[in-house]
């Protein structure tokens, strides 16, 4: 029990042990997986930071607050926007306002020319004073007074420093002191001082032209505003004045006009594609447009540069989802050698799931051929002690029977009383155990390959009488084979083929006398002897079963050793034939379908039709 439990615990702890490496396998392969993606990760982690420190850096380029702004206004490149409350601070906007430039323009250049001109009551009287103050300057200037014109510009500016002028009016005396000079006589220094930086007093910062105008563009009309510009710039361009500067919030004063949105300032750092901006407070915002997609290759740039990122890899980011916060941000890195690695991986896995597959089913094939190796090898052994105890069995039931006959005959000698028929049955007996051991001999041979076949022309109608005349009285048979049909066998072998079917038809037979028909025909070049006797007949399921060794296929009528026919066929094998059944029929069975048309019906109410075919 425990044996036949062993043998049948194998396959099973195959199968768990191939599913245990399997799971182990998935193990690894998921690990590898992991860590991967760890990889992906931790460089997607390092370029986001790198981006965001990029963008931090940009952001500490601009003012921290309002104050900062208002304090370094001019200093700052128009390249961001500051809102407050939702509307634009910087770079600023110029209004809807009335023009004031064309009218004001004439009125003031009129009373330069003029003191007495109608219009001058329209202007206030700082702004009268200033323009006389202006004249005094042009008088010394077109004189060549020098020191006369250092004096009145001391004048000038401290008329600036004392007396808060507007705005409009602050502007236009700094435009109307530059254009007094037809002759180009002004220093560069002191017509960029006048236009753009400004003059500083002991006290106080004297503003320019350009820090009035961007500081105070709302109270313009964009007319006014271009109109301006394009004065500043005619001065700056007399004495060669970089004029970049001017031109970019000149832009951003009067093109721009960007519109602030519920996706922008959505936290302390929001990115977007073509902006980032930072949300300062609850009222303040500081917005920076940037191309993204450049920002993006010139970080791979640095990257690659530092061998963070090899060339081939590429930074993706769906642009789908922006604007979003920074912490939110979902960028990856393409990298080739990566999806390389993860479809080796893919492929290893496959690979060694198929190793272990053909591994576990050679195992199982190898435990199955064990098994049957050992079942064939149990069943020999099984079948030597069943053919050892059946030969003991079988030549033991002939030789009791000699030995009681002829001690039988000796007695009825000495008494001089008749032998009757004792000597024929022991010569039976001995024909009889003569066949069986000629059987076990012969096979025997043919499974060591030791035996060969000495081929000669026999008459077979007298090979079959020959074989008559040995067999006992109450065997009947009927041979029609004509006189002149000849077969090329090797006589011996063929007449234990003929033998150990009439043995057959004797020992599987219940009738009172045993009946046997031989008939032959030749059909297609082969030569057909077809053995019909009146047996007990055969089941058609044996039919094949019956031509293997030790096989018998009535086990109620169990008689020799299950080697006749199975030598028999081997016989025929060995002459390039074979040995069949055509038909068979038992008492109370159907008849079978015959297997050609030889024969429609068996003669006999029981028996078996043997078909020999020779080549």
């Amino acid at each position: 029990m425990l044996k036949q439990f062993q043998k049948s615990a194998f396959i099973p702890l195959i199968l768990m042990g191939g599913i245990l490496f399997l799971w182990l396998l998935t193990v690894e392969y998921r690990h590898n997986q992991s860590l991967l993606a760890s990889n992906q990760q931790l460089l997607a982690d390092a370029t986001k930071r790198s981006l965001i420190h990029r963008f931090e850096q940009i952001f500490a380029s601009l003012p921290k607050n309002y104050q900062e702004l208002q304090s370094n206004w001019t200093n700052y490149h128009p390249s961001f926007y500051w809102f407050n409350h939702q509307e634009q601070v910087f770079p600023p906007q110029a209004t809807n306002t009335e023009s004031f430039w064309g009218k004001y323009w004439t009125n003031v250049t009129a009373l330069l020319e003029q003191p007495n001109a109608k219009n001058s009551e329209q202007l206030s009287e700082l702004m009268q004073n200033r323009i006389a103050t202006i004249r005094t300057i042009e008088s010394a200037l077109n004189n060549g007074d020098n020191e006369s014109l250092r004096q009145f510009i001391r004048i000038f500016l401290g008329h600036k420093e004392n007396y808060q002028l507007s705005v409009k009016e602050e502007i236009v005396s700094n435009l109307l002191l530059l254009e007094i000079d037809k002759k180009n006589r002004w220093s560069a220094d002191f017509v960029n001082s006048v236009l753009f930086e400004g003059f500083q007093s002991e006290q106080n910062k004297i503003k320019s032209v350009f820090q009035l105008l961007i500081e105070n563009a709302s109270l313009f009309n964009r007319e006014d505003v271009r109109r301006l510009f394009e004065q500043i710039e005619q001065f700056a361009e007399r004495i060669n004045l970089p004029l970049d500067r001017l031109r970019s919030y000149r832009s951003a004063i009067l093109e721009s006009n960007f519109k602030l949105t519920e996706n922008h300032c959505q936290s302390e750092l929001t990115v977007g594609q073509e902006f980032i901006s930072r949300q300062l407070n609850t009222q303040e915002c500081i917005l920076a447009p940037i191309d993204l997609m450049k920002e993006l290759n010139l970080l791979h740039d640095r990257l690659v540069a530092r061998g963070q990122l090899n060339s081939t890899d590429a930074i993706v980011w769906d642009l789908n989802l922006l604007p979003e916060d920074s912490s939110q941000l979902t960028l990856k890195i393409d990298r080739p050698s990566w999806k390389a690695q993860e479809q080796r991986q893919q492929l290893f896995m496959i690979i060694k799931v198929i190793i272990l597959i053909i591994l576990v089913a050679l195992s199982i094939y190898a435990v199955k051929a064990i098994q049957q190796r050992q079942q064939r090898k149990e069943k020999y052994i099984q079948l030597k002690e069943d053919f050892v105890n059946l030969v003991s069995h079988e030549l033991k039931t002939p030789l009791s029977s000699i030995r009681l006959m002829a001690e039988t005959l000796q007695k009825r000698l000495s008494k001089n009383l008749d032998g009757k028929n004792y000597p024929q049955r022991i010569e039976s007996e001995a024909d009889r155990l003569w066949l069986m051991v000629d059987n076990i001999l012969s096979f025997n041979r043919l499974q060591t390959e030791q035996l060969s076949i000495s081929r000669a022309k026999v008459s077979l109608k007298q090979l079959i009488d020959d074989i008559k005349e040995t067999l006992p009285y109450q065997v009947i048979i009927n041979n029609n084979i004509d006189s002149e049909y000849v077969v090329n066998v090797d006589k011996p072998l063929f007449n234990l083929v003929l033998l150990n079917l009439i043995s057959n038809a004797i020992k599987y037979n219940t009738n009172e006398r045993v009946e046997l028909t031989f008939e032959s025909d030749i059909h297609h070049n082969e030569q057909r002897i077809i053995v019909t006797d009146n047996g007990i007949g055969i089941d058609p399921k044996l039919w094949q079963e019956i031509f293997e060794s030790f096989f018998q296929a009535n086990t109620k009528h169990k008689k020799g050793f299950g080697l006749g026919l199975a030598l028999s066929r081997k016989v025929m094998q060995l002459h390039n034939g074979n040995i069949s059944i055509i038909q068979s029929k038992s008492e109370g069975a159907p008849i079978t379908e015959p297997q050609d048309n030889m024969k429609e019906q068996l003669p006999f109410n029981t028996g078996t039709q043997w078909q020999l075919v020779l080549h």
